[in-house]
C-alpha cells in the first residue's frame, strides 16, 4: 500500500468534483454544469463561450472515416473543456485535449520559453527613454496555428461536429491545447515567422524578445522591439502600427485587442508625462498590481460572506 500510495492518492483527488468561484462567479466543472448555471442564472454566458471555442477549434481535427487511415502508432487520447472567468468577468471555455496519456513524447520537443518579466520592464524603459510608443496585442487560438507534431487521435462527442459525428475518431493535425508538445510547437512556429517574415532577430539574453535594425523619414537609425510572451505580444517602435499589421497578415489577432497596454501580463501599466530640471517634457511608464488586488479583495470579502453566512445559519439551525 506504501507502494501505490501516490497513484491512490491521485485517483481519488482526480475522483473528486472541483467547485472554484472566481471573482464571485462560480466555474463549471462540465458542459452540462455550465448550461445548468446557464439556466439558474437566466443568461447563456457558458452556452455562448463554448460555442465560441468549438467554432475555432474543429480546425484541429481531421475526421477519419476508416481505422486504417490513422496514422501508424497514432495513440487514442481523451478530450475535455475546462472554463473560468477572465479579469473583464466575461466567460471563457477552453477545449484541450488529454496529452498526458500520450507517453511516447521526447521532453526536448515539449521545453518552451517565454519573455522575461525584466525583459518587460526593459521594453517600457527603452520606449520612455527614447520617446517611442507601445501597442500590444493577442493572437486569437494561437497554438491552433501551429501543425501538430505528436501521432493522436480522438473519439469525437457530439459538441464538436454534432450528433452526426458522434464516436467518430479524428486525427488532431494543429498543436491543440492540452498536448504535451503544443506550447513548443506554437513557440517555433511564431519564433519562425517573426525571423523569416518580419525579419527579427533575437536577442541574445532573451531569445523572446526580438530586435531590428529600423530607419526613420529624417534617416536616423533605431532599433525595434517585440517582446513575446506565448500569444501576447508587446512591439516597441516609433510606429508600432506598421508592425502589428504585418503581424495580423500572417496571424488571427483578436479583434480590438491592439492598443496602447493598460494591463500587461496581469500588471498595470501606467504611462504620464513630466517636465525635468532642465525644462523637458519626458515619458514614463509604471507597472503595478492594482486591479488584481481589488479583485482578489473582491473574492477574499465574497468568501468570507459566504462562510459567515453558512456558519449563522448552521448554528440558528
Amino acid at each position: 500500500m506504501i507502494k501505490k500510495r501516490n497513484h491512490v492518492v491521485m485517483q481519488v483527488q482526480h475522483r473528486v468534483p472541483k467547485k472554484s468561484l472566481k471573482f464571485g462567479i462560480s466555474v463549471p466543472n462540465s458542459v452540462d454544469d455550465a448550461l445548468r448555471l446557464d439556466k439558474e442564472n437566466g443568461n447563456s454566458l457558458w452556452k455562448q463561450a463554448i460555442e465560441k471555442e468549438v467554432k475555432n477549434v474543429r480546425t484541429a481535427f481531421k475526421i477519419v472515416d476508416d481505422e486504417h487511415d490513422l496514422p501508424v502508432g497514432s495513440k487514442l487520447i481523451p478530450y475535455h473543456i475546462i472554463f473560468d472567468v477572465k479579469m473583464d468577468l466575461t466567460r471563457k471555455a477552453r477545449l484541450v485535449a488529454g496529452g498526458h496519456q500520450n507517453k511516447h513524447v521526447s521532453s526536448h520537443v515539449t521545453f518552451s520559453t517565454v519573455a522575461a518579466r525584466d525583459s518587460v520592464r526593459i521594453g517600457f524603459m527603452l520606449a520612455a527613454l527614447n520617446g517611442m510608443d507601445v501597442l500590444c496585442g493577442d493572437i486569437s487560438n494561437a497554438y491552433l496555428n501551429a501543425p501538430n507534431c505528436e501521432k493522436v487521435h480522438v473519439v469525437l462527442g457530439k459538441e464538436i461536429f454534432g450528433e452526426e459525428f458522434e464516436g467518430h475518431k479524428a486525427i488532431i493535425t494543429q498543436a491543440l491545447y492540452g498536448l504535451k508538445s503544443a506550447s513548443a510547437a506554437w513557440r517555433d512556429h511564431f519564433a519562425q515567422s517573426i525571423r523569416d517574415d518580419l525579419k527579427y532577430s533575437s536577442c541574445r539574453a532573451d531569445q523572446d524578445m526580438y530586435y531590428k535594425l529600423c530607419e526613420r523619414t529624417n534617416g536616423k537609425k533605431y532599433y525595434s522591439y517585440l517582446i513575446i510572451y506565448v500569444d501576447d505580444i508587446l512591439c516597441i517602435d516609433f510606429e508600432p502600427r506598421h508592425t502589428m499589421n504585418a503581424i495580423g497578415e500572417l496571424f488571427c489577432i483578436k479583434p480590438g485587442s491592439v492598443e496602447s497596454p493598460k494591463m500587461y501580463l496581469g500588471s498595470d501599466v501606467r504611462k504620464w508625462e513630466y517636465q525635468a530640471s532642465d525644462g523637458t517634457i519626458s515619458e514614463c511608464y509604471a507597472l503595478g498590481v492594482n486591479s488584481y488586488v481589488k479583485e482578489a479583495i473582491k473574492s477574499v470579502k465574497s468568501l468570507q460572506y459566504t462562510f459567515y453566512s453558512k456558519y449563522c445559519l448552521d448554528h440558528l439551525c
